[in-house]
């Protein structure tokens, strides 16, 4: 939004970022994915970057008041919220990502929070957006543990209906929110976390674990369930309780083939 070495205005940024897009070329499909992750920040904006290039002085771009930030912010919520409920699985995945991403420093925009909230439940409705539950929730959580002002009792109960709206029901919600998701801050998802315990951390990650092992014991019950994740736990990212998921779905084979049971189905 500022920083950008360019004057361009919102409709041709937008117009820009569809044209991309719409590209056969798998690179500059990339690219713009890359772009659209920047187009909902609103702050730790860096100048580290020169804006000087070709022949013709230039400056750092446009700089857009406060109420037309506001405006272009709903309408790359809107932008970003369309590639999120669409057809195409990269874009989609890559969208809700960056909502989920985005959206606790949206959230200190008073004016976008309806808008956050409509988003929310809307994508929700389509899949369940368990990266959405994971923002409200450590939104929720810093808030509890921040010495700095609470937020209002109207923010914070808009939040808790939000939260209890996108929060997991089923089994694979469950084990996609603990065990496949981003590993980072997950104590923020552990409903027995206690501020006031010095080994706080280190008791919240045993519960998360056993919850994890729990959930692994669940999974190989539920038919085609571990058919439909098994690809997505060998993925190459961070995922602290995926050993403990393991151990459990290892428990419940080498006891089903010890008493030749058949543990897949219910």
């Amino acid at each position: 939004m500022v920083y950008s070495g360019t004057h361009a205005t919102l409709e041709q940024r937008l117009a820009f970022l569809e044209h991309c897009l719409d590209r056969d070329d798998p690179g500059m499909v990339e690219i713009c994915l890359s772009l659209v992750t920047e187009t909902l920040r609103t702050e730790r904006f860096s100048t580290a970057n020169t804006s000087d290039f070709g022949a013709r002085p230039r400056d750092y771009g446009l700089r857009p008041t406060y109420k037309e930030s506001i405006r272009w912010l709903e309408a790359f919520l809107a932008f970003v919220t369309g590639l999120a409920n669409g057809e195409d699985a990269r874009k989609k995945r890559v969208a809700r990502n960056v909502l989920a991403e985005r959206f606790r420093e949206l959230w200190r925009l008073q004016e976008l929070r309806d808008l956050l909230v409509k988003t929310g439940r809307e994508l929700n409705a389509k899949t369940p957006w368990l990266e959405g539950w994971r923002a409200v929730r450590s939104i929720l959580h810093f808030d509890r543990i921040s010495k700095k002002e609470k937020m209002s009792t109207d923010e914070r109960t808009l939040l808790e209906s939000l939260e209890g709206e996108l929060k997991p029901t089923d089994l694979e919600g469950r084990i996609r929110a603990l065990v496949l998701g981003d590993g980072q801050r997950l104590f923020s998802i552990d409903d027995e976390f206690d501020l006031d315990e010095p080994a706080k951390y280190e008791q919240s990650r045993e519960r998360l674990a056993s919850k994890a092992f729990e959930l692994g014991r669940d999974c190989i019950t539920e038919l085609g369930l571990l058919d439909r994740i098994a690809g997505e736990l060998f993925e190459p990212k961070y995922g602290p309780y995926r050993q403990d998921f393991g151990r459990g779905l290892l428990l419940v084979h080498q006891t089903s083939e010890r008493y030749g049971t058949n543990s897949s189905v219910n």
